[in-house]
């Protein structure tokens, strides 16, 4: 049986950075997210592709990494994004982020690589570089829509066998039927997490998916609807995620839409001061900021829980920032 890695099961929050009117890194406002997040029974705080992070400058990935694991309790994972075009480039990064205080390396295999499968001895490689630099856990991130490699079973069962890697993010379109088949190749053993915002929590949760990593606005409805599958309350786990769709839906037109519905909905929280993004981005519908008003309100008691306790409004008919 395969030691137990530090990161092992729940809801871990990926982190999404906010930006101040200069389009600097509004670090009051992260440290008001991550301060929120702390009181909530997360199991760790993330940083990755909802955080920006092909946005932010070097410097600034260490900032949002260093900040978060000085906040953090010391037993808390925190999971940082690499992204990294070969195994030299990616050795530096990964001794920068562990450095900086990350615990594991969500990363995806080297970019450009075509296939994983012809490269396989040099991608096992790659991972085990990132660990050795780094000091860290690796969790294999499966995000095709963003890297445009999908990794197949063949080299799950590869990086599997590598005692370096711990865990695996599973993010393709309608993650579940991979989920549920990584669960059979892999077994119990297997650390296997979410992602796509939690579209499709409920059925990974029912193909033995261990955690999720989604946006940090709502992640009281993540846990709370975690519990009711553990504890066997599978309807009221699938109502309360059912009753969410309608903000995940709403966050599914493109990637550069998740984000800004992830911060206005923080904005609404008081915790951010502005829902900027910066560019270039997807220009966004006008009519947002009045749709995402409207299922805010719908999800002040989430099935029969107070999730979400607005302290500002979204500022409905203003036009959207861009840094």
């Amino acid at each position: 049986m395969r030691e137990r890695p530090h990161l092992r099961s729940g809801v871990v929050p990926v982190l999404l950075v906010p930006f101040d009117s200069d389009g600097a890194v509004d670090v009051p406002g992260l440290r008001r997210e991550i301060e929120f997040l702390l009181e909530l029974p997360i199991a760790g705080l993330g940083i990755g592709f909802g955080s920006e992070v092909t946005r932010l400058t070097f410097e600034e990935k260490l900032l949002v990494v260093g900040i978060a694991a000085e906040m953090k309790q010391d037993s808390m994972p925190l999971v940082a994004s690499l992204i990294a075009g070969g195994t030299h480039v990616g050795a530096a990064l990964a001794k920068a982020l562990g450095d900086a205080g990350a615990t594991v390396l969500m990363a995806p295999p080297p970019t450009g690589v075509g296939s994983v499968l012809a490269l396989r001895d040099q991608v096992v490689d790659y991972y085990h570089v990132l660990a050795l630099a780094s000091g860290a856990e690796i969790m294999v991130q499966d995000a095709p829509a963003m890297t445009g490699v999908e990794l197949p079973l063949a080299m799950f069962e590869a990086l599997f066998e590598l005692p370096d890697v711990t865990s695996f993010k599973v993010e393709v379109v309608a993650p579940a039927p991979k989920i549920g088949a990584l669960r059979s190749a892999l077994g119990d053993d297997a650390v296997l997490f979410g992602g796509q915002a939690g579209l499709d929590f409920y059925h990974e949760l029912q193909r033995g998916v261990n955690g999720t990593l989604p946006g940090s606005a709502t992640p009281e409805v993540f846990l709370e609807a975690f519990r009711r599958f553990e504890d066997d309350d599978y309807e009221g786990s699938n109502g309360l995620l059912s009753r969410h769709l309608g903000v995940q839906l709403l966050a599914q037109r493109d990637f550069d839409t998740f984000l800004y519905v992830q911060k206005l909905l923080l904005v609404r929280r008081g915790i951010f001061n502005s829902p900027a993004l910066r560019g270039p981005c997807v220009p966004l519908d006008p009519q947002l900021e009045r749709e995402v008003a409207e299922l805010a309100d719908s999800l002040l008691d989430v099935g029969g829980i107070p999730v979400l306790e607005w302290s500002g409004d979204i500022p409905v008919g203003t036009e959207s920032e861009f840094h």
